[in-house]
This record gives C-alpha cells, sequence and structure tokens, in this order.
C-alpha cells in the first residue's frame, strides 16, 4: 500500500510537486483570518502592516476533507505536525480526525508530533521524504522512522528582537534554565543589543538557549559559528544542514550558508513561514541540524 505524507504549514516542507500541505490559520488584530498558503497574505505584509497577528490550527474541515479524499485513493497516511509545545490544536485536531477516519476505512491516517517546526520541520520532512522515495514504506513504518528521526532533530533561532516571541506566550524558558534571570532578559530586548538564541527542547516547547551581544548583520552567523565549528562537528550527521530566514533585512544568509558548507555536504535554505511571522521579527533566523 502506498504511503502519502502530508504536513500541516507550520512544518515549512521544501514545496515540490507532491507536497500535500494543510494551512494554518493567521488572525489579524482588525480580526481578518488569512490562510497560511503562502498567496493570501506574505511575511513581509505581516511584519510591515503595523497590526499584531495570531495564529491557530488548521480548520477541522481541511484536515478531513485532505485525509478522507487520500484513503478514499488507497493509500495510507502520516500526517506531521508542528511541535504541540507551541500549537497543540495542530496536533490534537489532526488526531481526532483520523481517529474518526480510521474508523471508517481500512487503510489508516497516522498522526506524528515532530516536537519541532519551520526550520526544524523542513529538515524532518526532508529526512523522511527521501526515505519514502527510497523505499516502499507503509504508514505504521513511516511512523515509526519518523518518530526515530525527531528525537535527532536540533533547531535553534536567532532572534534579534524577542518581544514579539515572549508576546506569543510560547516563551518556556524558565521551565528549562536554572537562571530565571535569563529568561526574564528576554522582556529587555528593545532597551538593549543584546540577540537571543532560542532553541526547541526535546518535549517540543521553545526556550531561551543563549544571549548574546551581537550587530544584526552578524548576529545569525556567529549563532551558528557558535554551534558548528571544529569543535562540535563530530556531534552531528554531516550529510544536510538547514536554514531559514522569516524576512531578510541585514542577515547574509549566503555568508550563512558559505560557512555551514565547510562542514555540510549539503546545506537548504527555505523560508520560515507566516506561522512564525505573526510572532517573529524582520532577520529572525533558524538553522537545523541532525544529531548523531
Amino acid at each position: 500500500m502506498k504511503t502519502i505524507l502530508t504536513v500541516d504549514s507550520g512544518i515549512c516542507p521544501i514545496l515540490r510537486e507532491d507536497t500535500i500541505v494543510i494551512p494554518a490559520q493567521i488572525i489579524s488584530s482588525s480580526m481578518a483570518t488569512y490562510r497560511d498558503n503562502g498567496q493570501e497574505i506574505s511575511n513581509q505584509e505581516m511584519l510591515e502592516s503595523g497590526n499584531r497577528y495570531r495564529t491557530s490550527a488548521p480548520l477541522l474541515g481541511d484536515f478531513e476533507q485532505t485525509f478522507r479524499s487520500l484513503l478514499e485513493s488507497g493509500v495510507d497516511v502520516v500526517h506531521l505536525s508542528m511541535s504541540s509545545g507551541i500549537s497543540e490544536g495542530s496536533v490534537n485536531t489532526s488526531q481526532l480526525v483520523a481517529d474518526n477516519c480510521n474508523e471508517e476505512y481500512d487503510n489508516h491516517v497516522y498522526v506524528v508530533d515532530s516536537l519541532t517546526g519551520a526550520t526544524g520541520g523542513t529538515l524532518l520532512y526532508e529526512l523522511v521524504y527521501q526515505q519514502l522515495l527510497e523505499s516502499d514504506l507503509s504508514g505504521k513504518e513511516l511512523c515509526s522512522a519518523l518518530e526515530s528521526l525527531k528525537k535527532k532533530i536540533q533547531t535553534s533561532f536567532y532572534v534579534p528582537d524577542a518581544s514579539g516571541y515572549v508576546q506569543s506566550g510560547r516563551d518556556r524558558s524558565s521551565s528549562h534554565l536554572v537562571d530565571h534571570a535569563l529568561s526574564w532578559s528576554t522582556r529587555l530586548a528593545n532597551l538593549t543589543s543584546l540577540k537571543f538564541r532560542v532553541d526547541f527542547h526535546e518535549n517540543g516547547d521553545l526556550y531561551l538557549k543563549k544571549i548574546f551581544r551581537s550587530s544584526s548583520k552578524n548576529g545569525m552567523l556567529q549563532m551558528v559559528k557558535d554551534i558548528v565549528n571544529d569543535q562540535t562537528i563530530d556531534h552531528y550527521e554531516s550529510k544536510l544542514a538547514v536554514v531559514g530566514n522569516l524576512y531578510p533585512k541585514y542577515v547574509d544568509m549566503e555568508a550563512v550558508k558559505s560557512y555551514l558548507s565547510q562542514y555540510f555536504d549539503q546545506v537548504l535554505e527555505r523560508e520560515i513561514g507566516a506561522v512564525v511571522a505573526a510572532y517573529g521579527c524582520p532577520d529572525l533566523s533558524g538553522l537545523a541540524l541532525v544529531k548523531k
């Protein structure tokens, strides 16, 4: 039985002809609603509009329509969801629809909580997409492969202005830091020249990993060099690294990719989507690696 991979838009997959994306919802302060499909609203529009935005999970009806149409074609479906740590609704809604569908069809929908998103989601998608191309995995086998792969993904974000991240309510720094003063310093983002490294925790939360001083132009490269260097490279698989940028202003992503190309066979770049733009800032950038 053939297996089809679907994702919600917070995964930010590399878009191909056979990529199936179920869009999250973007809601502005004026209550205008957009689907995160790359067409209804852009990162630039969101970041320059002066409006505030929030997000919600993909619509239940979109999950249902997508899953049922695929099941009726006789395939298994594996759905890769953005982390429950930042979008519990995305996982729960897709699982609810999957459970209902699985009672009606002989083939199945399997939902995987990625425990990551954005740049980390891109990397996880690429790894499992290649597995689908190279082998004839059943839905259950692909689900098992994803559960193993997701534990190896390390995702870090360069955040030059943490105010939107803090306002989003997704800052779980105090849960993962001994020094709570470090988490409080995210609230000083607009008062100082501090830059922030925010990571996905292994349980899918986002938390402040490090604070450092840097110019806006050099901050992403500085963070990348701190993570990947001659002393640390043995901690990572060398085949693939993924980088992303929300909306480039000062950061030189070509310099970042050039530096990483010394250590990795392939460096992919994928724009970070509007789900992050709702709470982000220009030059927010991501780096995702596979841990050994």
